[in-house]
């Protein structure tokens, strides 16, 4: 009986540091497992937010496609900037065969004077549509414009090609953005 007694009696709080140890252990991982919980939901609203803003810009890539397959003179939703400019862009090329600029004085609306505005691959940059589709400002702008045959087509017809960017912003928070560009092609 002495013997097992001065065996425990030689490690009194042996039990208390292995008991501490495994409460360290636990908060650690119950911390652990907290903190992926909150990055992981914070990870999720952003995708979230992500999805909606490029919605918006996947809704104004569908009226621009439509608008220009057939040949409107309006879009049917959004306010049409220059509809001088916009008529423009969609029936000649933006630069001729010496590379002189062509769209020139028709897309010199206000604070559009230059053509580094003019052919600004950003599409909030002097738009030729602006769309406000519920909470959020979608812009839409025809950056290039080019005519020829599709190698793909063996009928040799002609077609233009139009380079979208469209661009849609929350409009209580511009960090939240979606871009979308895309070349477009209609047979004329």
């Amino acid at each position: 009986m002495y013997r097992i007694s001065g065996i425990i009696k030689g490690e009194q709080g042996f039990a208390l540091v292995i008991t501490m140890l495994f409460a360290v252990v636990a908060l650690a991982l119950t911390g652990g497992l907290l903190f992926m919980t909150v990055q992981g939901t914070k990870v999720s609203g952003v995708e979230q937010r992500y999805a909606t803003t490029l919605e918006a810009s996947r809704g104004a890539s569908d009226i621009a496609q439509d608008f220009l397959s057939n040949g409107k003179s309006t879009p049917d939703y959004g306010t049409v900037s220059s509809s001088t400019c916009l008529s423009r862009k969609m029936l000649s090329e933006t630069f001729d065969d010496t590379s002189t600029y062509l769209w020139g004085t028709d897309c010199s609306a206000a604070g559009c004077s230059t053509q580094a505005l003019n052919t600004s691959p950003d599409a909030s940059v002097c738009p030729d549509i602006v769309s406000a589709m519920g909470l959020y400002t979608v812009y839409t702008k025809i950056v290039n414009t080019r005519t020829g045959a599709d190698s793909t087509d063996a009928s040799a017809n002609k077609y233009r090609f139009y380079s979208v960017e469209i661009v849609s912003r929350k409009t209580n928070n511009p960090a939240e953005t979606a871009k979308i560009s895309f070349l477009f092609s209609v047979p004329y």
